[in-house]
């Protein structure tokens, strides 16, 4: 039997409009919160709702919002995900926008980028995004202007990366590469391995996403430095745990 505290918090509805109500999240600073609804659309079409912290009547909606969504550092913007004007050659292209919420005008960012997720760095410096291109996807960083692009962890066949979230504080996570590990032999030829525990280990914001390999999901944590560097230890990769160093996977 599970134990409850003594004192749970009840709960209440926020938002039972529609049936497809998803991604809800609270600015920083703690004055709006948000959601994907397909309230008064077809079926899995969605908008974005923006609402004062504590109220339900929305206070702007993102019509054609789609599938992934944030808010900025300081809780002044949002970013979204839609697929509703034409790209350069006429198809319908998921891009990046931002809207702010205070004269609640919008601005796209990039044209033909086929973007399926986006996260807002705490530092207020930098968004990532998974981007699918040349068969596979990325996951990308840049400016909070939009300007910028660069790739922070390039994409295999067969093992899509799917939602980013930042870490709120900076932290190591130790991620070992092939600097960090020495192989020797001994008199009897047996190889031995060591590992550096005196490594440089520098404090940064990590992304927390999910890759799948060979049909099974992992929780990979991403480190956002100019270099992306995956452990997907807590997932079910080829004995246990894999990481990716420099763009190439690494398996211990």
């Amino acid at each position: 039997m599970k134990s409850m505290p003594k004192n749970p918090t009840n709960p209440s509805v926020v938002w039972n409009k529609g049936f497809l109500n998803f991604a809800p999240k609270i600015s920083p600073d703690k004055k709006w919160r948000g959601w994907l609804t397909n309230n008064g659309d077809d079926f899995s079409r969605t908008d974005l709702v923006i609402a004062p912290y504590g109220k339900n009547e929305p206070y702007m909606t993102i019509k054609w919002a789609l599938s992934s969504w944030d808010f900025s550092a300081d809780g002044k913007k949002v970013y979204f995900i839609e697929s509703h004007e034409p790209s350069d050659n006429g198809s319908f292209f998921n891009d990046l926008y931002v809207a702010d919420l205070a004269t609640k005008a919008q601005r796209r960012l990039t044209r033909n980028a086929r973007m399926y997720d986006v996260a807002a760095c705490p530092d207020g410096q930098k968004i990532a995004c998974v981007q699918y291109r040349d068969g596979v996807f990325s996951i990308i960083t840049a400016g909070t202007d939009g300007c910028c692009w660069q790739t922070l962890v390039q994409g295999e066949i067969g093992r899509p990366f799917s939602g980013l979230s930042f870490s709120p504080v900076k932290t190591v996570a130790r991620m070992r590469s092939a600097q960090d590990t020495t192989v020797t032999q001994d008199s009897s030829g047996r190889v031995i391995t060591s590992i550096d525990s005196s490594a440089s280990r520098t404090a940064e914001y990590m992304l927390a996403t999910t890759r799948v390999t060979n049909g099974k999901s992992a929780v990979c944590v991403v480190g956002a430095g100019k270099q992306g560097r995956v452990d997907d230890r807590f997932g079910n990769g080829p004995r246990g745990k894999s990481s990716l160093v420099k763009g190439r996977p690494r398996i211990f």
